[in-house]
């Protein structure tokens, strides 16, 4: 089975947010993997290298402008 790799942003309980890179099965549900990370934003990307790089942006991003959650 073909694995798909996303970023995914989560929701804090404080409203802020934080990125991770995962893998999700071709076939998988959707809206499982929104419901187990409380979130509404998954990225589709073409390799694993590039969601890492993506998630670490993102949070760099986060962090900047005051919304990272961790």
């Amino acid at each position: 089975m073909k694995m798909i790799f996303v970023v995914i942003v989560q929701n804090t309980d404080n409203g802020k947010y934080y990125a991770c890179s995962d893998t999700i099965k071709t076939g998988e549900n959707l809206k499982a993997i929104f419901n187990r990370y409380n979130t509404d934003c998954v990225h589709l990307c073409e390799s694993r290298k590039q969601a890492e790089a993506l998630a670490i942006q993102w949070n760099e991003d986060f962090k900047k402008n005051g919304t990272f959650g961790y």
